[in-house]
């Protein structure tokens, strides 16, 4: 679609994508206009590929959710999706709607729909002392939020992409040098880790307790 503004444009009969043929969706806002969508009168098989740009700087925040294209029914799936990066997405495919969900701000570990210093430290948690992270922000999904460089896992490999976040003009002020910032927090909490267990190690033999040690 991708016309100069987003709009909602009925088709009556069926529509066929197929591998060589693409989709452009427009975002630029939540309400019926803003953003790029398909009414399709009859059926709509999908195939080829499925591009999505924010339009006219509209930044998506978790939750929003975008029924870009209805039909009488809905088969196949979009061979490749090229969707806004900084998110991760949700992309539903049903019987009579395809629907994108913003699922997270990648890095956003705090859940304030902002990337900052202040998530620095959680995301070091995360990687560390997941079961502290999990408890404090029980809504959150850190395999979701901290899989900066979307390969499908949270681990050590999306630090430096963290950092890359940090470096941005929001936080710049605050972390002159995140990736130096980050590899101290984590060795930090690894020191904290290590003398957790030491500690555990030499008090328990000595006295029994009714307290449980939390991760």
């Amino acid at each position: 679609m991708a016309a100069t503004t987003p709009a909602t444009v009925s088709i009556e009969g069926s529509l066929v994508y197929g591998s060589t043929n693409t989709l452009t969706i427009e975002l630029g806002g939540l309400l019926s206009g803003e953003f790029d969508r398909l009414e399709i009168g009859g059926g709509a098989t999908l195939g080829g590929n499925l591009v999505v740009e924010v339009f006219n700087g509209f930044i998506p925040s978790t939750g929003d959710l975008f029924p870009i294209l209805v039909a009488g029914d809905v088969n196949g799936t979009f061979d490749n999706e090229s969707l806004p990066s900084g998110y991760a997405w949700g992309v539903d495919y049903n019987a009579t709607m395809l629907s994108l969900e913003v699922l997270a701000l990648l890095g956003d570990m705090d859940g304030d729909d902002n990337v900052t210093a202040a998530d620095a430290p959680l995301f070091i948690q995360a990687l560390v002392n997941r079961s502290t992270y999990d408890a404090t922000f029980p809504l959150l999904d850190a395999d979701v939020i901290g899989d900066i460089n979307q390969d499908g896992t949270f681990d050590l490999g999306d630090l430096g992409a963290f950092s890359a976040l940090l470096s941005g003009p929001a936080s710049a002020a605050s972390v002159p040098e995140p990736s130096t910032f980050l590899l101290a927090t984590f060795a930090l909490f690894g020191a904290a880790e290590r003398r957790r267990g030491q500690t555990r190690q030499f008090s328990q033999p000595h006295r029994k307790s009714s307290l449980a040690f939390l991760d």
